[in-house]
């Protein structure tokens, strides 16, 4: 997975980076999880435009963690501190995921719960008071 998609979006968003820490990534089932603790520095609305700009890439990503301060001695910058995680298939070919759906499949079907019973709703009319 490529952690730069994530620097990228918000150096154009307008933050500065003031650490970019990601970690090893950690297989599960189909995907890769590649965690990344980042801090940046900015305006509340380039935060905005970067959380924005992380949800448009074409990997998923979790935001864990947000501690927002304010830079002392100046109330209209923040200081960031944010745990994200990227979530993709483990390859580009997406053959981890293949392989995944081909073992679901193969599993046997479970019991379905039978829908809740439903009760009925006495009606009214409404009439607003003049």
């Amino acid at each position: 997975m490529q952690a730069r998609e994530v620097s990228q979006t918000g150096l154009a968003a307008g933050l500065e980076f003031d650490s970019f820490q990601p970690a090893d990534e950690t297989r599960r089932d189909f995907r890769a999880e590649l965690p990344i603790h980042i801090r940046v520095t900015g305006h509340f609305h380039e935060f905005g435009r970067f959380i924005s700009g992380l949800a448009a890439l074409s990997r998923i990503v979790t935001i864990h963690d947000i501690d927002i301060s304010a830079r002392q001695g100046e109330h209209d910058v923040f200081a960031v501190l944010v745990l994200m995680v990227l979530v993709a298939c483990g390859d580009d070919t997406m053959t981890d995921l293949a392989e995944y759906v081909q073992r679901v499949k193969g599993r046997s079907p479970g019991p379905i719960d039978p829908l809740p019973a439903i009760e009925p709703i006495d009606s009214f009319s409404f009439v607003p008071d003049n």
